[in-house]
Protein backbone atom coordinates (compact mmCIF):
# COMPACT_ATOMS: atom_id res chain seq x y z
CA UNK A 1 0.00 0.00 0.00
CA UNK A 2 3.00 2.25 0.37
CA UNK A 3 3.90 1.73 -3.28
CA UNK A 4 0.46 1.61 -4.95
CA UNK A 5 -1.32 4.78 -3.85
CA UNK A 6 -5.11 4.69 -3.69
CA UNK A 7 -7.46 7.52 -2.58
CA UNK A 8 -8.91 5.43 0.25
CA UNK A 9 -8.29 2.12 1.96
CA UNK A 10 -11.38 0.50 0.44
CA UNK A 11 -10.15 1.31 -3.07
CA UNK A 12 -7.37 -1.26 -2.68
CA UNK A 13 -10.01 -4.00 -3.04
CA UNK A 14 -11.91 -2.28 -5.88
CA UNK A 15 -13.10 -4.81 -8.49
CA UNK A 16 -13.54 -2.53 -11.51
CA UNK A 17 -11.22 -3.96 -14.24
CA UNK A 18 -9.85 -0.50 -15.02
CA UNK A 19 -8.78 0.23 -11.41
CA UNK A 20 -8.32 -3.29 -10.00
CA UNK A 21 -5.03 -4.09 -8.25
CA UNK A 22 -5.11 -7.85 -7.66
CA UNK A 23 -2.28 -8.08 -5.15
CA UNK A 24 -4.45 -6.81 -2.28
CA UNK A 25 -7.43 -9.11 -2.80
CA UNK A 26 -5.14 -12.08 -3.49
CA UNK A 27 -3.49 -11.71 -0.07
CA UNK A 28 -6.59 -11.28 2.11
CA UNK A 29 -10.12 -9.98 2.08
CA UNK A 30 -10.89 -6.39 2.96
CA UNK A 31 -12.98 -7.43 5.98
CA UNK A 32 -10.09 -9.54 7.34
CA UNK A 33 -7.66 -6.64 6.85
CA UNK A 34 -9.97 -4.20 8.64
CA UNK A 35 -10.44 -6.69 11.49
CA UNK A 36 -6.65 -6.99 11.94
CA UNK A 37 -6.24 -3.21 11.70
CA UNK A 38 -8.88 -2.64 14.42
CA UNK A 39 -7.22 -5.08 16.79
CA UNK A 40 -3.61 -4.03 16.19
CA UNK A 41 -2.22 -2.59 19.43
CA UNK A 42 1.35 -2.25 20.63
CA UNK A 43 0.66 -1.21 24.23
CA UNK A 44 -1.81 -1.87 27.01
CA UNK A 45 -4.49 0.86 26.89
CA UNK A 46 -5.40 0.29 30.55
CA UNK A 47 -1.98 1.55 31.71
CA UNK A 48 -1.27 4.82 29.87
CA UNK A 49 1.95 6.73 30.46
CA UNK A 50 1.16 10.47 30.25
CA UNK A 51 4.88 11.40 30.42
CA UNK A 52 5.73 9.47 27.23
CA UNK A 53 4.06 10.80 24.08
CA UNK A 54 4.96 7.61 22.20
CA UNK A 55 3.63 5.16 24.82
CA UNK A 56 1.00 3.77 22.42
CA UNK A 57 3.81 2.26 20.35
CA UNK A 58 4.97 0.25 23.36
CA UNK A 59 8.18 -1.65 22.75
CA UNK A 60 7.64 -1.64 18.99
CA UNK A 61 9.43 1.66 18.22
CA UNK A 62 12.53 1.02 20.38
CA UNK A 63 12.82 -2.47 18.86
CA UNK A 64 12.62 -1.06 15.32
CA UNK A 65 15.32 1.50 16.18
CA UNK A 66 17.54 -1.22 17.66
CA UNK A 67 17.13 -3.43 14.57
CA UNK A 68 18.01 -0.52 12.25
CA UNK A 69 21.21 0.12 14.20
CA UNK A 70 22.15 -3.58 14.20
CA UNK A 71 21.33 -4.43 10.59
CA UNK A 72 22.59 -1.35 8.73
CA UNK A 73 26.34 -1.32 8.05
CA UNK A 74 27.32 2.30 7.81
CA UNK A 75 29.87 3.43 5.24
CA UNK A 76 32.35 6.26 5.29
CA UNK A 77 29.85 9.12 4.76
CA UNK A 78 26.81 9.72 6.96
CA UNK A 79 24.07 12.31 6.64
CA UNK A 80 21.93 13.80 9.41
CA UNK A 81 18.75 15.42 8.19
CA UNK A 82 15.16 16.13 9.12
CA UNK A 83 12.07 14.76 7.39
CA UNK A 84 8.34 15.14 7.65
CA UNK A 85 6.27 11.95 7.50
CA UNK A 86 2.79 12.85 6.19
CA UNK A 87 0.10 12.57 8.88
CA UNK A 88 -3.35 14.16 8.94
CA UNK A 89 -4.81 12.77 12.15
CA UNK A 90 -4.97 14.34 15.59
CA UNK A 91 -1.66 14.26 17.40
CA UNK A 92 -0.08 16.51 20.01
CA UNK A 93 3.30 16.69 18.28
CA UNK A 94 2.13 16.96 14.65
CA UNK A 95 4.10 19.64 12.82
CA UNK A 96 3.13 22.16 10.14
CA UNK A 97 5.76 23.05 7.55
CA UNK A 98 4.42 25.24 4.70
CA UNK A 99 7.40 24.60 2.39
CA UNK A 100 7.10 20.80 2.41
CA UNK A 101 5.00 18.87 -0.09
CA UNK A 102 2.99 17.25 2.71
CA UNK A 103 2.54 20.24 4.99
CA UNK A 104 1.28 18.36 8.07
CA UNK A 105 3.12 15.43 9.55
CA UNK A 106 5.44 13.92 12.10
CA UNK A 107 8.87 15.48 12.12
CA UNK A 108 11.82 13.20 12.69
CA UNK A 109 15.59 13.42 12.49
CA UNK A 110 17.48 10.64 10.75
CA UNK A 111 21.00 9.29 10.40
CA UNK A 112 21.44 7.83 6.91
CA UNK A 113 24.32 6.11 5.11
CA UNK A 114 24.84 8.19 1.95
CA UNK A 115 26.07 5.31 -0.21
CA UNK A 116 23.28 2.79 0.43
CA UNK A 117 20.62 5.36 1.44
CA UNK A 118 19.87 3.15 4.46
CA UNK A 119 18.34 4.60 7.61
CA UNK A 120 20.49 3.74 10.62
CA UNK A 121 18.79 5.61 13.43
CA UNK A 122 16.08 8.18 13.90
CA UNK A 123 14.57 10.41 16.56
CA UNK A 124 10.99 11.63 16.50
CA UNK A 125 10.57 15.32 17.37
CA UNK A 126 7.99 15.53 20.15
CA UNK A 127 7.92 19.28 20.58
CA UNK A 128 9.98 22.00 22.16
CA UNK A 129 11.87 20.99 25.28
CA UNK A 130 11.07 17.27 25.19
CA UNK A 131 13.36 14.30 25.07
CA UNK A 132 16.77 15.94 24.87
CA UNK A 133 19.47 16.57 27.41
CA UNK A 134 18.96 20.20 28.44
CA UNK A 135 22.67 20.82 29.18
CA UNK A 136 23.66 19.47 25.77
CA UNK A 137 20.96 21.59 24.15
CA UNK A 138 22.21 24.73 25.92
CA UNK A 139 25.75 24.16 24.65
CA UNK A 140 25.02 23.05 21.09
CA UNK A 141 21.48 24.37 20.43
CA UNK A 142 18.73 22.05 19.16
CA UNK A 143 20.41 21.07 15.88
CA UNK A 144 23.81 20.30 17.38
CA UNK A 145 22.28 18.29 20.24
CA UNK A 146 20.32 16.24 17.70
CA UNK A 147 23.49 15.45 15.74
CA UNK A 148 25.34 14.35 18.88
CA UNK A 149 22.45 12.17 20.05
CA UNK A 150 22.13 10.44 16.67
CA UNK A 151 25.90 9.92 16.41
CA UNK A 152 26.62 8.85 19.99
CA UNK A 153 27.42 5.24 18.93
CA UNK A 154 29.50 6.35 15.92
CA UNK A 155 31.76 9.08 17.32
CA UNK A 156 35.10 7.18 17.32
CA UNK A 157 34.65 5.30 14.02
CA UNK A 158 36.39 7.74 11.65
CA UNK A 159 33.31 8.47 9.56
CA UNK A 160 32.46 11.73 7.84
CA UNK A 161 29.17 13.42 8.71
CA UNK A 162 27.26 15.73 6.39
CA UNK A 163 24.75 18.14 7.93
CA UNK A 164 22.95 21.21 6.62
CA UNK A 165 23.23 24.70 8.09
CA UNK A 166 20.34 24.20 10.57
CA UNK A 167 22.29 21.53 12.46
CA UNK A 168 25.74 23.07 12.16
CA UNK A 169 27.32 25.54 14.58
CA UNK A 170 30.82 26.49 15.75
CA UNK A 171 30.18 24.73 19.07
CA UNK A 172 29.27 21.50 17.28
CA UNK A 173 32.45 21.71 15.19
CA UNK A 174 34.58 22.04 18.31
CA UNK A 175 32.96 19.13 20.16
Amino acid sequence: MGIVKKPSLKDCWFTDPLLHTPIFSNQMSRNRYECILRGLHFADNSAPNPCDKLWKLGLFLPEIQKQFEIRVNLGKFLCVDESLMPFHGRLGFRQYHPLKRARYGIKYFSLVDTETKSLSSFKIYLGKGTGQDSQLQKELKMGGATVVLLLQDHLQKNQRVVVDNWFNSPNLQES
